[in-house]
């Protein structure tokens, strides 16, 4: 896993009324050195010297020996940004001492707390491990909470510690080919009830051991949160203007995968684009999330990316682009599990915005056929036609202000979205539908033009001034049934043959409570999870 993740309740500099003098000293504060990576701003630290980004890969050296020296991301953005930290540097042998700090910096300028990886002298076994630490001491926390979640996502450990300063051991995988990186997040969104402060490190893939946050070893571990339970100070941290990513004991390190959190799914640039969050009312920020992507140029290869890792079932939104130049395409790019691409759908304007032209491409996926269904306003279906082959295309006639916001959504069966702001003429295969609001692509019986699971969505644009991505909803995943062992959709007695077959067989499946051992209490565990069913 590579992310930093920051998930702030903050205004963008140039759009809040926020008179703060050091906030307004940061959004003017003299840029030398910055670099831009996956959208967002980097900015040295100290005496650190930024390299050159390969794709999404920053490397920061010249780090001295004060904790000081490192890299400032900046999040512009109301609810959080992404970035990953590699490992390696922690994990190799050394007498020297070394640690990577992560710390969220307040609009005031003020540091609000402080995530802590440090390296750990060899025990003589073949597991690397670190420390791990998260201090709030700065906005006066008094207990903290701790959620620990394993590699299905599920809730392993959560309870309310007291102190500000938690410490625990973190055991990963022998040595493998790639470089082990750690994701750490801080989301800040809110004051008094409505107040969600999280500071969470995500090892992905790793499968971790944590000891330390309760009695007994923690085993494939994922992800620990850390969030001020009881929190003197809290209200003064409002949001976090960037993240301070510092070292000591290493002359280098590497972030990566800088994003924004914008809608609880990493976005970010593509191409040149530069991403940031808009709020027009300060008052209601909290509630209102856009993710806005300027800087385009005109090569048709700038845009936004948004990561579906965790909403794979796809989304609906809201688009919006500046009404600029000689026109529009935008292309909406979708990939599967394995980042090839699965499908794709443009839309072209004329530089009035009055003649247009849709056209959706199943190529990738080997789509033999559509349904397209064309809706007037109120949703009733105004014509319903069938198509052979893996593309369609479609032209319609009326004006569209492109700087109103318009809804599309996808899902492995289905893509739908609003043409323009008022009804417009459609043409298709000779046919002409008057009266048309919005358009929807269904697979027919036994045809997917996407696969059951997206990774990521790609909107680019030619030309225009920016655009902005609204109402995001991701579609969420059933609950997983543990007892459903063989993942056929039904609880029943194969499931428990099949676990018996793996558990006489000692295959890692079998290990149902993930205590890294296959033993009577994984057969009792999975006895009590089929009995109770789903």
């Amino acid at each position: 896993m590579r992310n930093v993740q920051l998930d702030d309740s903050r205004f963008m500099c140039t759009r809040t009324v926020l008179a703060a003098a050091g906030l307004l000293a940061a959004c003017s504060a003299n840029a030398f050195g910055q670099v831009w990576v996956g959208g967002l701003e980097h900015r040295p630290l100290g005496s650190a010297v930024l390299g050159a980004p390969a794709e999404r890969r920053l490397p920061v050296s010249n780090l001295g020996s004060s904790g000081n020296d490192g890299v400032e991301i900046r999040c512009n953005s109301a609810f959080g940004c992404a970035a990953s930290v590699d490992l390696d540097g922690l994990l190799a042998p050394s007498p020297v001492a070394r640690e990577i700090r992560i710390r969220p910096k307040g609009w005031d300028g003020t540091i609000k707390g402080n995530m802590r990886l440090a390296s750990r002298p060899p025990d003589g076994t073949p597991r690397p491990s670190l420390d791990l630490g998260c201090n709030f001491s700065q906005v006066s926390a008094t207990t903290v909470r701790v959620t620990v979640r394993d590699m299905f996502g599920n809730v392993v450990l959560d309870s309310v510690m007291a102190g500000s300063n938690l410490q625990c051991v973190v055991t990963l995988p022998p040595p493998a080919l790639t470089i082990p990186t750690c994701g750490v997040a801080i989301k800040t969104k809110g004051t008094g009830a409505d107040a969600n402060r999280v500071i969470k490190a995500d090892f992905g893939a790793l499968g971790v051991d944590v000891t330390g946050l309760s009695p007994v070893a923690l085993h494939e571990v994922r992800s620990i949160e850390f969030s001020p339970a009881t929190c003197g100070a809290c209200d003064s941290w409002p949001g976090t203007e960037s993240a301070l990513i510092t070292s000591v004991g290493l002359p280098s390190i590497a972030v990566s995968d800088a994003s924004l959190s914008t809608f609880g799914v990493s976005s970010y640039a593509v191409g040149a684009t530069h991403v940031d969050e808009s709020c027009d009312n300060v008052a209601d920020c909290n509630n209102v999330r856009r993710l806005r992507a300027s800087n385009l140029g005109s090569s048709g290869q700038d845009g936004v990316a948004i990561d579906l890792a965790n909403a794979n079932l796809g989304a609906d939104m809201s688009l919006a682009r500046g009404n600029c130049c000689r026109g529009h395409i935008t292309l909406i790019k979708l990939y599967d599990d394995l980042g090839h691409e699965a499908g794709r759908v443009s839309n072209s304007s004329d530089t009035g915005q009055t003649s247009h032209t849709l056209t959706f491409d199943g190529t990738a996926s080997g789509v033999q056929g559509f349904t397209l269904v064309l809706r007037n306003a109120g949703g009733a279906t105004l014509s319903s036609i069938d198509f052979n082959g893996p593309v369609v295309d479609m032209s319609y006639i009326g004006p569209c202000d492109a700087s109103l916001r318009r809804n599309f959504g996808v899902n492995p069966s289905n893509l739908h979205m609003d043409l323009c702001n008022s009804p417009v003429t459609v043409f298709v295969q000779g046919t002409v539908v008057a009266g048309v609001s919005s358009v929807s692509m269904d697979c027919r019986t036994g045809m997917q033009w996407v696969p059951a699971s997206l990774s990521r969505m790609e909107l680019t644009g030619n030309p225009t001034s920016y655009m902005e991505i609204s109402n995001f909803s991701p579609f969420q995943p059933p609950p997983l049934c543990l007892a459903d062992f063989n993942g056929d959709g039904a609880v029943d007695f194969f499931d428990y043959l099949d676990f018996v077959d793996a558990f006489s067989l000692g295959v890692p499946e079998a290990d149902f409570n993930w205590d890294g051992a296959i033993d009577f209490f994984d057969y009792l565990d999975f006895v009590d999870a089929f009995s109770i069913g789903c």
